[in-house]
């Protein structure tokens, strides 16, 4: 999993373990304080259909593991099949190319939202017979698009975007990105989805400690999004929880500027 989300080609390298972080934690959301959610994007050419193929639709398991969704779902339709059910969203080609289409959009992001963190809230919605459903979200959600459109901050810090940068039609890049592909199959996703159940313990507390070094960088909201991908990322490297040193040397490669840059305030 690591290897073969390491093999894209990445706007930044530190892309590839939040990936591969999410991919870990996706299936056992629900029983996580914080369910991050991730937007892939890059232009024409850089892969987004590969990854989606080849990569994070095998690695989330056998068919029914997961909801995936594509261009023309709508909200209501997301939130009635999803219901209190914890399993992964992940929707392809999340494009406004209208004011329909960007309404629909904000109203999914806005769902996405109220689903990100345990708070014992609900979504109630009423009806027309009089009688109102009741819908308890818990899921983490994955979209991909060519355009990002995350317009507050509220979004912004509930997601982490994920940019691929053009590979040029390489064919050594090819033949090695394809090389690591290959061994992630319905099959991998079901065991990785044990591996997740099996260290849901070891999670918990990586997303302690990665949230506790990022925060004192970033800020508590953009550690908790992107604390518990790194948690993730951590049961797929090590059978043991990181300790506070690694965790820091780990959060000491990555360059945070542009993410510092583009903290911004709706205040």
């Amino acid at each position: 999993m690591v290897a073969a989300s390491e093999r894209f080609k990445w706007k930044h390298p530190k892309y590839a373990p939040y990936l591969a972080g999410w991919l870990a934690i996706a299936r056992v959301a629900g029983a996580l304080p914080v369910r991050p959610h991730v937007w892939l994007t890059g232009g024409s050419g850089t892969g987004k259909s590969t990854a989606m193929d080849r990569l994070i639709r095998p690695a989330m398991g056998d068919v029914g593991a997961c909801l995936y969704a594509q261009g023309g779902t709508t909200e209501a339709g997301l939130r009635q099949t999803v219901k209190a059910d914890s399993i992964p969203v992940i929707f392809d080609e999340f494009e406004t190319t209208g004011k329909e289409t960007r309404a629909r959009v904000e109203s999914i992001i806005e769902l996405l939202r109220q689903s990100w963190s345990f708070t014992g809230g609900a979504i109630v919605k009423g009806g027309g017979d009089g009688v109102a459903t009741v819908y308890q979200l818990a899921f983490a959600a994955l979209v991909s698009s060519i355009r990002v459109t995350l317009g507050n901050d509220a979004d912004r810090s509930r997601f982490t975007v994920l940019e691929l940068a053009p590979h040029g039609s390489s064919h050594t890049h090819w033949a090695v990105l394809r090389d690591a592909l290959e061994v992630i199959t319905p099959e991998y996703g079901e065991r990785l989805f044990a591996r997740a159940v099996a260290n849901v313990g070891n999670i918990l507390e990586n997303y302690k400690t990665f949230s506790h070094v990022l925060a004192g960088q970033m800020g508590q909201r953009f550690a908790s999004q992107h604390g518990m991908l790194l948690a993730g990322y951590g049961i797929l490297v090590s059978d043991e929880p990181v300790t506070n040193q690694d965790a820091e040397e780990f959060v000491a490669n990555f360059n945070l500027d542009d993410e510092r840059s583009e903290q911004t305030s709706d205040d």
